[in-house]
């Protein structure tokens, strides 16, 4: 036996053992991955379509309905109309800006950060600087500031230090008060540092009392306010006869009401309501009271004539259907019936009064 033969040769190829191929199994999940990539693809398609829907309503709401004729500034400097979708990225980036930019230099646009910043609105603005204005004006030119006036001003320093001194001593006489006066004025100095502090106390005094009195207005507008708007919540109808409890009214609806308060109480720039006007001019106060005394009277004195109008056609009209009715109920027949004549033995007609109307022997 040759035990060469039994060894392999190293060298054939025939004799190397062949790698085999893994089998594939085929997985149920393939054709779910394939599905998934499929739904995955659709997806991104409709994700693509909502993408260019919301580019198509951004367009439109800058007023391009057709996205594929806008005008486009190329780079020749004219103007062409475009599809939008044949653009590259960067001239549609160029094209949405230049919506979006409102065009506002720069001085509106810090005008706007600063309406921003502060919370204020255009109205806000112009009110403050207004008022900023007036002010810087009022200490340039103090001349034109409204001085109050008092009163006491009237007074020359002699007479406010009497009629103070008089005050406070009612028992003097007025040789008395004015020997005072002149022991007062013997130190001119002292004597007008006095009658300053005097004349400042008495200036407070009297914005004290103006103070009150302003107050005591206010709270007599709002009482009157309070009770006009009571009255005006039972000012619900006017009866178009008082003296009639079952009488049809005229409704009166809130729009009428708040007219009403306007008429009396809104003032304008003079601080005067329409009311207080009116009042104010004798001709509109005469219909004012005419209206306050003969006003419903009038209103009821027609009201009773349309009333009894009313009912007198009422009554008319129904005298007229029953006598219809009655017409229909006993109709009349109109046809005439005319008796037949008779005839004799021998068959000729019996001579008749309505033989004498009998014209057929002539036909």
């Amino acid at each position: 036996m040759n035990y060469d033969e039994l060894l392999e040769p190293v060298n054939k190829v025939d004799s190397m053992p062949v790698e085999e191929k893994p089998r594939q199994v085929e997985s149920p999940y393939i054709e779910e991955e394939e599905q998934h990539t499929e739904s995955e693809d659709e997806d991104n398609s409709g994700k693509e379509q909502v993408s260019g829907d919301y580019i198509s309503r951004y367009l439109r709401e800058y007023g391009i309905e057709d996205s594929s004729k806008i005008k486009y500034e190329n780079e020749n400097g004219e103007t062409e109309e475009v599809d939008f979708n044949s653009l590259d990225d960067d001239e549609k980036l160029d094209i949405l800006k230049s919506l979006a930019d409102p065009g506002l230099s720069e001085d509106e646009k810090s005008t706007i950060n600063y309406l921003r910043k502060n919370k204020m609105n255009f109205s806000q603005v112009i009110d403050y600087f207004a008022n900023k204005r007036l002010e810087e004006y009022l200490q340039e030119h103090p001349e034109d500031v409204k001085q109050p006036t008092y009163q006491i001003d009237d007074y020359s320093d002699d007479e406010l230090y009497l009629a103070d001194l008089k005050a406070k001593y009612p028992n003097f006489t007025d040789e008395e008060l004015l020997a005072k006066l002149d022991s007062a004025k013997t130190n001119e100095d002292l004597f007008k540092k006095e009658v300053d502090a005097l004349r400042e106390d008495y200036k407070n005094q009297e914005d004290e009392y103006n103070k009150q009195v302003e107050e005591k207005e206010q709270e007599d507008y709002q009482n009157l306010q309070n009770n006009l708007m009571a009255a005006a919540s039972n000012f619900t109808e006017v009866l178009l006869d008082p003296e009639d409890p079952e009488s049809d009214s005229l409704q009166i609806e809130d729009s009428d009401r708040n007219q009403i308060m306007q008429y009396l109480l809104q003032k304008d720039k003079d601080g005067k309501s329409q009311f207080v006007k009116d009042i104010e001019n004798p001709q509109v106060l005469v219909q004012l009271a005419w209206l306050r005394l003969q006003g419903q009277n009038a209103i009821a004195d027609t009201s009773k004539y349309w009333k009894e109008t009313l009912k007198d056609t009422r009554k008319e009209n129904a005298k007229l259907q029953k006598e219809l009715e009655k017409y229909k109920s006993n109709k009349m027949d109109n046809t005439i019936t005319i008796p037949k004549q008779p005839k004799s033995e021998d068959g000729n007609k019996v001579p008749s009064i309505g033989s004498a109307w009998d014209y057929s022997d002539l036909l």
